[in-house]
């Protein structure tokens, strides 16, 4: 697409492609860009990962945001169940990691797996044009904790506390029960 101009939806999915770094938002947090953006919160007590990005950057992003901390992550919150948010997993997670989402994580992975064949094909022509890369569909995440309204926790002295929200879709067709994750960060 030499001198032609992308398409917003295209500017938006790649700007996290090819290899840069982590952007520092200040605060110690750092974002990685992706399909959709990961962030890395630095602690004193290992760090926590806000999504993983999805299954096609995840060596990429795991180096851009190795390189900002040495520190082990201790925790990764996943604030919605689709693969962008989810894909790179496996390349974060190690034994001694916490996995937290809302509790209908699950139920919402199994819903848009059922619609997968439908969906696939729509997004295809959605966005073939813009993004060409295969997504791999990765074992789902283990999940290790999971909260129904809020769920809080303080680690190296920075409390984070994670709120359950209704998810955009209210369409009686649609998984109206669906839930996505807010993260509050209070001292910031």
């Amino acid at each position: 697409m030499a001198g032609e101009k992308q398409p917003q939806n295209a500017l938006i999915i790649n700007a996290g492609e090819g290899r840069q770094d982590a952007v520092s938002l200040g605060h110690d947090i750092h974002m990685s860009r992706c399909v959709s953006n990961l962030y890395r919160v630095l602690t004193t007590q290992g760090d926590v990962l806000i999504n993983t990005g999805i299954s096609f950057n995840a060596v990429e992003n795991h180096r851009r945001l190795s390189a900002v901390s040495a520190n082990p992550i201790a925790k990764i919150i996943f604030t919605q169940s689709h693969e962008d948010h989810i894909g790179g997993w496996h390349s974060f997670t190690a034994p001694a990691v916490e996995t937290i989402t809302q509790a209908n994580f699950a139920h919402v992975r199994g819903y848009w797996g059922g619609l997968n064949p439908v969906m696939a094909r729509r997004s295809r022509h959605l966005w073939s044009r813009d993004q060409t890369k295969t997504v791999l569909r990765q074992p789902d995440p283990v999940i290790t904790t999971t909260f129904i309204d809020s769920h809080e926790f303080v680690l190296g002295g920075r409390q984070f506390e994670l709120y359950s929200v209704r998810g955009a879709r209210r369409s009686t067709r649609s998984s109206s029960g669906c839930r996505r994750s807010v993260l509050s960060l209070p001292e910031i």
